[in-house]
């Protein structure tokens, strides 16, 4: 799995502070086992985006998100309930 995490360098790291979200993208997710942890426990401080080529994995990974409660019943303007995960079944290369 690759986890690819980017910020902005000039936030300093205080991004729980100022309410911005840190983008992480796993290109190679599988049935989730970083990405869907990550969405369901972390909150608003995260927006995870969740690739797999295998649409078998892709199926699983989207079952998992709905058995984690992500994005279900739930608004963005409700940060402190909102978990963010968008799942993707393409080529990481593609993905990237």
């Amino acid at each position: 799995t690759t986890a690819t995490t980017i910020t902005d360098p000039a936030s300093n790291n205080n991004d729980t502070v100022t309410g911005n979200k840190v983008i992480v993208a796993d290109a190679c997710a599988g049935v989730g086992p970083f990405a869907i942890p990550l969405a369901a426990n972390y909150n608003s401080q995260f927006q995870v985006h969740a690739n797999d080529l295998n649409p078998h994995s892709y199926q699983y990974l989207l079952h998992n998100k709905k058995i984690n409660k992500i994005n279900i019943n739930t608004t963005a303007g409700s940060k402190e309930n909102y978990k963010d995960l968008t799942c993707y079944n393409m080529d990481a290369q593609h993905f990237l």
